[in-house]
């Protein structure tokens, strides 16, 4: 097992060495969606139903713009910029309600598009 660094002594590279990446999960308070160039959902946690205010079987599979028109357009603009991360900023209908969320785009390794959102509290 791997020691934590003493107090003032972490740098960039005690980062690397963290397993956050082998969790297979997300936090709670967040969702992801991954989507194809075209901005097809192709997966989707299963929190993105509380948070997002629709089923996960009624994403998958579909466009993106389903979801909210300005999120699939500002999804559009980041990845066509490139695989650099993109931070994300929209407001939702959810529940009736207009919900603003902040997030990211990015590209996997394989060239999909990663949407990680979650709702801005006040």
């Amino acid at each position: 097992m791997l020691d934590s660094p003493a107090f003032g002594e972490a740098d960039l590279t005690n980062c690397e060495r963290e397993l956050i990446h082998l969790a297979g999960s997300v936090q709670p308070h967040g969702a992801l969606l991954v989507v194809d160039e075209a901005r097809t959902v192709l997966q989707a946690t299963l929190n993105a139903e509380p948070l997002l205010g629709v089923p996960v079987a009624a994403l998958l599979g579909a466009p993106l713009s389903r979801l909210d028109a300005g999120l699939d357009a500002a999804v559009a603009q980041a990845l066509a910029r490139g695989d650099a991360p993109a931070p994300l900023q929209c407001v939702l209908t959810v529940g009736g309600r207009r919900v603003a969320f902040e997030g990211g785009v990015h590209r996997n390794a394989d060239g999909v598009g990663i949407v990680e959102l979650e709702p801005v509290e006040g």
